[in-house]
């Protein structure tokens, strides 16, 4: 059975989508980001840092029960973004980590494309 996303406009100003699911065999999923502020970053929920926190947190609680694409997939319904967008901020915060440790991308990217 494939997974099927659900969600509904949360009424604040938010671009938050709070209410985004995940059904999958049955079971529904959600992002539990309620304690992640998207004051505290530059550009609120568009900062590829707040991204980076939810993507890293998603993986948390829902990698295992569902895929790479579907925990992301799951992230884009929450945030109201594009997968693109996603992609490019675990990429560039690995690169930038690397330059930033003087490391490898592979040693700082928390979550590489799977091929």
């Amino acid at each position: 059975m494939s997974p099927e996303f659900t969600s509904k406009s949360t009424e604040d100003n938010s671009r938050i989508n709070r209410e985004a699911r995940l059904i999958k065999d049955g079971v529904a999923y959600r992002l539990d980001i309620d304690d992640v502020d998207p004051s505290r970053f530059s550009g609120g929920t568009t900062s590829c840092w707040f991204q980076y926190e939810v993507i890293g947190i998603a993986k948390a609680q829902l990698h295992g029960p569902l895929t790479r694409s579907e925990v992301l997939q799951l992230v884009v319904e929450t945030l109201q973004c594009r997968i693109e967008t996603l992609e490019d901020t675990l990429e560039w915060i690995a690169q930038y980590m690397a330059l930033h440790d003087g490391c490898s991308i592979q040693e700082t990217h928390i979550w590489p494309r799977e091929f």
